[in-house]
């Protein structure tokens, strides 16, 4: 009798560990999901722009694309003055 119930423990106790493991594998899965999403936006997000700019014919200078150089001369755009008159308000 005390070998069955000492069973029935280690089972419990394998099923216990076995729910935390699963839950923390779900907690993983939604981290690398929401990690790849916000990747693929930044992606998309990028190709916009740079197609938006592209179409108004504003290229940047220098032969880089998205390291510091890159992004401070889009902080730098004057969009006011750069962009076509039809796009002005």
């Amino acid at each position: 009798m005390a070998s069955s119930n000492i069973r029935f423990i280690g089972l419990y106790v394998h099923k216990e560990s076995t729910e935390i493991a699963i839950a923390e594998d779900e907690a993983i899965r939604d981290l690398s999901r929401a990690r790849e999403e916000c990747v693929s936006t930044r992606t998309k997000a990028k190709q916009r722009l740079k197609s938006f700019l592209l179409r108004h014919d504003i290229r940047c200078p220098h032969n880089t694309n998205w390291n510091e150089t890159h992004l401070r001369w889009l902080a730098e755009i004057n969009y006011l003055t750069q962009l076509p008159k039809s796009l002005k308000a």
